[in-house]
């Protein structure tokens, strides 16, 4: 089952960044400024958008997903477990959506990579 949809050189900057060790693995927020911690879709923004996350401006912190409007600017599109639009993927291979497998099952950058690798499929590939 494919749940992500994005631009092949986007995802190989994603997995890049996820498997080389250059990012401390945070939780609950896409960035945690205090411990310069990011989630794996923390990750995403911060690789392909030179270094900006989303901020939440009404409540002062970073937010916990990415936008619709973000995705939807980066050509990215997210499925649930259901088949339906997202601001997180289901990771079939975890049994996960990315958000619970980096929150809550703790799993690591390297692992949920992985399973990226096998729920992605390239938007750009019949170019």
């Amino acid at each position: 089952m494919k749940t992500i949809f994005m631009p092949k050189k986007k995802w190989q900057k994603w997995d890049r960044a996820l498997r080389k060790g250059g990012y401390i693995q945070g939780r609950f927020s896409l960035y945690v400024e205090s411990e310069q911690s990011f989630c794996c879709l923390g990750v995403l923004q911060h690789c392909l958008a030179n270094g900006e996350i989303e901020y939440n401006y009404e409540h002062g912190d970073y937010l916990k997903s990415p936008s619709r409007e973000w995705l939807s600017e980066n050509d990215i599109i997210f499925l649930d477990q259901s088949g339906d639009s997202d601001v997180a993927p289901f990771l079939p291979k975890i049994k996960a959506s990315a958000i619970y497998a980096n929150d809550v099952l703790e799993t690591s950058f390297i692992k949920i990579a992985d399973a990226i690798k096998d729920a992605v499929e390239f938007t750009d590939a019949k170019k």
